[in-house]
This record gives structure tokens, sequence and C-alpha cells, in this order.
């Protein structure tokens, strides 16, 4: 819609097109140098400022109707410009040079920033204290919690969630694609990686020195504990328990169905 109120001719914009915004709501220029509705449609006078650098061109149509570009008298801005709506608390600011949309919810607490040209999109909850970046051009998704400390940053083409707990020190990464999970603890030193589609589940003690692998799908459980030397699995379909014991050479076997334990001394030859 506001590039149909906007474009002109050869979708320059146009003193009509901001025109028609004043229907409903009252263009301001960022000076105090002011244009009613009513001035809005005298077509002879370009609507300026010179709040912003000073600098710039103007639209204005000659006499014969066709559109010129030539500086600006007095040196006004004439692109940028806002609408308020006080009755709502809204007010809303379009740079159209930088190619920006700005609107700001005094009532809710809200800043929307649309970046027309990087193809980016920032909300502001002030109220909540949350933020949330929409990349469009990349297809992410960022959400700062700045409440609980915590970000979300999705990542529509790769089909990736990582989200970042920063008052625990933990990070989820959500692989939507190849069915993936990932959680660090950063404060306990964890890592857990779970692999939704093969059914497997790894946990990493990073400060123990022990690793767990998880096999959902064939029911087996592998411990390892990298400090110790020790292997230990469990075969919960067979019922079967193997204890590696990579320091001393020993292999112990539990048959939990049938009642045995083998005991393998590797150094001994027993």
């Amino acid at each position: 819609m506001l590039s149909t109120l906007l474009a002109g001719v050869g979708g320059e914009v146009t003193c009509e097109g901001l025109a028609m915004l004043s229907t409903n709501v009252s263009l301001y220029a960022l000076t105090s140098w002011n244009h009613s509705s009513s001035n809005l449609t005298d077509l002879s006078e370009p609507l300026c400022d010179t709040s912003i650098d000073g600098i710039g061109t103007c639209w204005p149509r000659s006499k014969s109707g066709q559109m010129v570009s030539r500086p600006c008298p007095e040196m006004f801005y004439g692109v940028r410009y806002n609408t308020t709506n006080l009755v709502c608390g809204n007010v809303v600011l379009f740079d159209l040079v930088c190619g920006n949309v700005v609107l700001l919810y005094l009532v809710c607490g809200n800043v929307v920033l649309f970046d027309l040209v990087c193809g980016n999109v920032v909300m502001l909850d002030l109220v909540c204290g949350n933020v949330v970046l929409f990349d469009l051009v990349c297809g992410n998704v960022v959400v700062f919690d700045l409440v609980c400390g915590n970000v979300v940053v999705l990542d529509l083409v790769c089909g990736n969630v990582v989200m970042l707990d920063l008052v625990c020190g933990n990070v989820v990464v959500l692989d939507l694609v190849c069915g993936n999970v990932v959680m660090l603890d950063l404060v306990c030193g964890n890592v857990v990686v779970f692999d939704l589609v093969c059914g497997n589940v790894v946990v990493l003690d990073l400060v123990c020195g022990n690793v767990v692998m998880l096999d959902l799908v064939c029911g087996n459980v592998v411990v390892l504990d990298l400090v110790c030397g020790n292997v230990v699995v469990l075969d919960l379909v067979c019922g079967n328990v193997v204890v590696l014991d990579l320091v001393c050479g020993n292999v112990v076997v539990l048959d939990l169905v049938c009642g045995n334990v083998v005991v393998l001394d590797l150094v001994c030859g027993k």
C-alpha cells in the first residue's frame, strides 16, 4: 500500500502520494516548517525539510505537469517525513532515501524498524524487554529477551535454531534439516547431542571426562570414562554388560539373562 500511495510517474515519490496519505493522518515535516493537509494539495510548493543534513532534492511538478528534479529551495530536504497519530499514540517515520520505516507505538511501548534496502525488520518491545530481528534476505530471525537474558536465532534457510541462555550459560542448537539437537551447558561443561533421525543420544561431560552414548534404536548404552580409562557397554536388548578397563587391561562381561560373569585379564592372559 505504501508503494501504491507514494508511486508517481516512473515510480518516483510525488506530492500526490503524500497528499493521499494525509487523508487519515496529518503529515508533519521534521522541522517546525509544517504542511497541513490543505497545503499538501498545492503541488507548486514542495514538501521539504532541513533537519537531517540540509541537502537534497525535491520533486515538484512544473506547470506542464512534468516531474522536475532540482535542488530544494532554502536547502529543504523533501523526502523525509513522519505521520503522527496522537490519539493512538503511534508515530511512523518513513526515510525514503535510506529505505527505512520506523513505527513507534508509544502506548504499547513497541518500536518496529523496517530496513527496506537491506531487507531487515527489527521489533523492539520496550515493555517486555524483547528485541526481534528479521533478516528477510538471509532468512534469519533473531530474538533477544533482554529480561530473561535469552537469545534465539532461527535460520529459516538452513533450518537451524540456536537458543542461547545467557543467564544459565546454556546453548541449544536445533538442526531441523538433519534432525539433530545439540545442548551445550557452558556452566557445568556438558554437551548433549540428540540425533533424532538415527535415534542416538551422546552426552559429553567435559568436566569429569565422561562420554555416554545411547543408541535408542538398538538399545545400547556406551559409557566412556576418559579419566580412569574405562569403557562400559550396556546391551539392553540382550541383557549384556561389558566393562573394559583399558588401564589394567581387564574385560568383564556380565550376561544378565543367563547369569554368567566372564573376566578376561589381558595382561596375565587369563
